[in-house]
């Protein structure tokens, strides 16, 4: 698995593959707000609710996208 650390600017866009786009819509404090475009099949977690299934869904609701 390889590692890759970017700097970039709110507005600014990260792609992966054809398909998928990651970009900075706000960032202060240090703490950044992203928003991810993918194919619906594409499954997106956070880190924080991948090591604990139970978390995945709330209200019966699945928080992957």
């Amino acid at each position: 698995m390889g590692y890759l650390i970017l700097n970039r600017k709110v507005g600014e866009r990260i792609r992966i593959n054809d398909d998928i786009e990651i970009v900075v819509n706000r960032a202060s404090h240090g703490e950044a707000s992203i928003g991810i475009y993918a194919p619906n099949h594409v499954k997106i977690k956070r880190d924080e609710l991948s090591s604990d299934p139970r978390k995945e869904k709330i209200d019966g609701e699945d928080l992957c996208l």
